[in-house]
């Protein structure tokens, strides 16, 4: 009787049960995990910043371009919001899919995948052939030529700068054959030189840091669950009211 009143009371306040049982679980929660993107944010990814390295502003760009799985249709541009904020983004600065897909026909691709953290595409260029590789900042800066290593630090401090401003940043790397390489295999992601970086931001749901509070009045801890840098995801977290400054 009491599970049945306390439904009908949530009814009213536009919340419906379909398992009496759940309403007290539910009264018992102390922790609500929650993913990040799409779900605290608005999954609306915009670059916001981008350095590239002296003359290879173009280069970057081709990459930003063609190193994803991004489709196009007639209703826009189809997969991850981050790699769709990279393509809207080199598409803003001249490029198209069809110049860049002309310049650089796509070969081999690696993709993703949690453990490297890094994606690489081969395409065909000027005779040469050219490997594209983006990635974590420091899962790239893990493959870089002995060269670019000295660069390494200087980088990724401005990664670290970059996330602590609540933004995802990602590097890109590029590496030139004489020859065709053959089959692309993970072994291929080294010796990489870097080409830049670039930082998108995806703004958090404005309801969300109600609803936070709303969870912390009822001695509920909320946890955001991410991909992202340590530093990015702190970020996010005092953006919504789910942490405070001085919290590790």
């Amino acid at each position: 009787i009491a599970l049945a009143t306390g439904a009908r009371r949530m009814v009213l306040q536009k919340a419906l049960m379909r398992k009496l049982p759940a309403v007290e679980t539910l009264g018992s929660v102390t922790y609500i995990c929650s993913d990040k993107t799409g779900t605290l944010t608005q999954n609306v990814m915009t670059v916001e910043k981008l350095q590239a390295i002296a003359g290879k502003e173009d280069l970057l760009n081709h990459a930003m371009l063609l190193n994803n799985e991004v489709r196009f249709s007639e209703d826009g541009l189809l997969g991850d919001s981050t790699e769709t904020a990279l393509v809207e983004h080199a598409i803003a600065q001249g490029l198209s899919k069809e110049i860049s897909e002309d310049n650089f026909p796509q070969i081999a691709s690696l993709p993703f995948d949690s453990e490297r953290m890094r994606m690489s595409t081969l395409h065909e260029y000027e005779g040469k052939w050219i490997l594209f590789v983006k990635g974590a900042p420091k899962k790239l800066v893990e493959v870089l030529d002995l060269v670019d290593q000295k660069l390494a630090d200087d980088w990724l401090n401005i990664n670290r700068t970059w996330a602590a401003e609540g933004l995802r940043v990602l590097f890109f790397g590029y590496k030139e054959y004489e020859q065709h390489p053959g089959e692309l295999t993970v072994a291929d992601e080294k010796d990489v030189r870097l080409l830049g970086m670039a930082a998108m931001i995806d703004p958090p749901r404005e309801e969300v840091i109600d609803a936070i509070k709303q969870c912390k009045t009822a001695g509920i801890k909320s946890v955001m669950i991410t991909g992202d840098q340590p530093i990015t995801a702190k970020a996010i977290a005092l953006r919504l009211g789910m942490v405070q400054e001085d919290d590790d």
